[in-house]
């Protein structure tokens, strides 16, 4: 098990880990103990290199280092503004196969990296549209705890699963990736925005198809933009 703090990583044979080897415990199981976002990220940055190769097809072809100037600029006023604490959570995905006579349950796990508020709310946000300054001063947490429900959605039992640093790494990049690098997320943004400004819900509403959406975006950002 891996203890990340502020200002340093260490073993459960308490033994200090340097911030540049971390790509040699991504399969260890880890635990933050009073950190920020920025801390996690700035582990990211400093092994960026080599997570580039391991991450390759999670990051969809861009670089951790395109992230870095959005990573460093200043946090602008959002919705985050009201968010207290970042977390990481399974999110169970059980689905059921027919096989024969029989249904055969599969589970598959998402990371959600979701967010709390002041009132300790559970807030249904998408990091894939804010810059990476807006929450790098956010303190993160993990809950191991989850929930597993039948196919009629009903609660089955309460399991306890612990993350890897590899599961932790990987949620993240997915999520700022979502939209391609900074620049292509802030023009999807936009576009999101201006579209749902425009629509009129008393008038007969003309909807854009997404594929038409990405094709208008993509002739902006000519190959700097990749679909989700």
């Amino acid at each position: 098990m891996l203890k990340i703090t502020q200002t340093s990583i260490s073993n459960n044979k308490n033994e200090n880990i340097q911030d540049n080897e971390i790509v040699l415990f991504l399969t260890e199981e880890v635990e933050f103990e009073n950190i920020t976002f920025a801390r996690l990220f700035d582990l990211i940055l400093i092994n960026a290199d080599l997570l580039d190769i391991v991450y390759y097809k999670t990051l969809g072809g861009f670089k951790i280092e395109d992230f870095k100037e959005d990573f460093y600029s200043d946090p602008i006023i959002n919705e985050l503004d009201d968010v207290d604490e970042l977390q990481f959570s399974w999110l169970p995905d059980i689905s059921y196969e027919k096989n024969d006579n029989d249904t055969l349950p599969i589970l598959s796990m998402i990371i959600d990296l979701s967010a709390k508020n002041f009132n300790d709310l559970e807030v249904s946000y998408s990091l894939t549209f804010s810059s990476l300054a807006d929450f790098k001063n956010k303190p993160i947490f993990i809950n191991t705890n989850f929930v597993l429900h039948n196919k009629e959605d009903m609660p089955l039992i309460e399991v306890r699963r612990n993350m890897t640093l590899y599961d932790i790494i990987k949620s993240i990049l997915t999520e700022i990736t979502y939209y391609g690098n900074p620049a292509s997320r802030n023009i999807f943004k936009e576009e999101f925005i201006r579209i749902t400004q425009d629509l009129d819900l008393n008038e007969n509403v003309h909807t854009l198809s997404f594929d038409d959406l990405f094709r208008n975006i993509k002739d902006e950002l000519d190959n700097d933009v990749r679909p989700v």
